[in-house]
């Protein structure tokens, strides 16, 4: 008797023809972490670089029959014995280190420099684009859209919500009719970053930055980038306000600003210092910058500036942790935060820095 296939053998064999890896530096609750690793395992990563800023041995233990998952615990210990150097105070200058050295270590044909609150989407579309590419083209620009809260609605996960994306130009009549005076608090339509991450081919000597790998300095310019049209990467941009608002504080350590090329983000940076007292005024403007209502959904989608999807973590958790239960509302993740918090910069303390002044975190 003859059997019926689905060709899924065959798609997924097409699919596994190019391997990648993701990097990512992060001290980040536990639960955040999970969720990294449960996602892109689900997604086809074949390594993934878990550069821990500070020691987590509970996440520790949960991975240690994931050989995929290698987490690296960036203590004084591996930064003197693989970068012959101390560990470096800015948090931007650590993430480059890392990748570079994941770079160096991967064994898959691309790599993803990427943060903890970036999930890659849209792999297989992702994967035939980077199959098809020729050999001089050496890193892909991978877009992302950036999550939004609704307004008036309770949050029950933390990874519930909308996903914008960023708009053409920084300011025009879309981007004013929408957010009003609060446009100052975004960058192209969006809190974050609008310009993407890259996802780079390994063993070709390139230089992993925060958003995108270049030749080594030295080496003749030439054309190495291709982008993929379609949005391949959701940004979180904080996991709670209370996230949101810690992740800007730490952005202007006593209050001195660091330098900074993204106006909306020095907007919401000084903005949350000066309100740092008023716990209020720090509600109006993480809503004014993180949540849309009803009427600005409508003109976002109307604009076609909303992707049609939602994005559901716990189904990627529950497969790769079974038995294990990951409480990801608000609440509990700002309990892991304070925690974490409440630890202080442990790898920092141990090589002797000052902490005193938070580095800058990434953007």
């Amino acid at each position: 008797m003859g059997t019926v296939s689905c060709g899924c053998r065959k798609n997924y064999w097409r699919f596994h023809l190019v391997t990648w890896d993701v990097v990512t530096t992060a001290r980040e609750p536990t639960s955040v972490l999970l969720a990294f690793v449960a996602h892109h395992l689900q997604q086809g990563a074949s390594t993934i670089w878990l550069c821990l800023d500070a020691p987590d041995a509970e996440f520790e233990a949960l991975v240690a029959d994931k050989p995929r998952v290698k987490v690296i615990n960036c203590d004084v210990a591996y930064w003197r014995n693989e970068h012959d150097s101390r560990r470096p105070r800015d948090f931007r200058i650590r993430q480059k280190a890392n990748a570079r050295w994941a770079y160096a270590h991967s064994k898959s044909d691309w790599i993803a420099h990427i943060d903890a609150d970036e999930f890659m989407t849209n792999v297989p579309q992702l994967m035939e684009f980077l199959k098809a590419q020729p050999e001089e083209i050496l890193t892909v620009t991978m877009w992302n859209a950036e999550r939004a809260q609704i307004r008036g609605l309770p949050v029950r996960n933390v990874y519930g919500g909308l996903f914008r994306v960023p708009l053409e130009n920084r300011r025009n009549a879309l981007t004013t009719r929408v957010y009003g005076a609060n446009v100052r608090y975004l960058n192209f339509g969006v809190a974050g970053y609008n310009n993407g991450k890259s996802i780079s081919r390994v063993g070709k000597g390139l230089d992993m930055l925060l958003h995108y790998a270049v030749l080594p300095e030295g080496q003749e310019e030439q054309n190495i980038r291709a982008t993929f049209d379609g949005f391949s990467l959701l940004h979180f941009d904080g996991f709670t306000r209370n996230h949101w608002v810690n992740k800007m504080l730490l952005k202007a350590p006593r209050g001195k600003l660091l330098k900074r090329k993204n106006k909306a983000r020095i907007n919401q940076i000084v903005d949350t210092w000066e309100a740092r007292e008023d716990v209020p005024l720090q509600d109006e403007i993480f809503k004014a910058t993180k949540m849309l209502s009803l009427r600005q959904i409508f003109l976002l989608l109307k604009a076609r500036k909303l992707l049609p999807r939602t994005f559901n973590i716990t189904q990627a958790v529950a497969k790769e942790f079974p038995g294990h239960k990951v409480d990801f509302s608000p609440a509990a993740i700002d309990q892991e935060l304070v925690k974490l918090q409440a630890k202080g910069d442990v790898f920092g303390k141990a090589a002797n820095l000052d902490t005193s002044d938070k580095e800058a975190e990434p953007a």
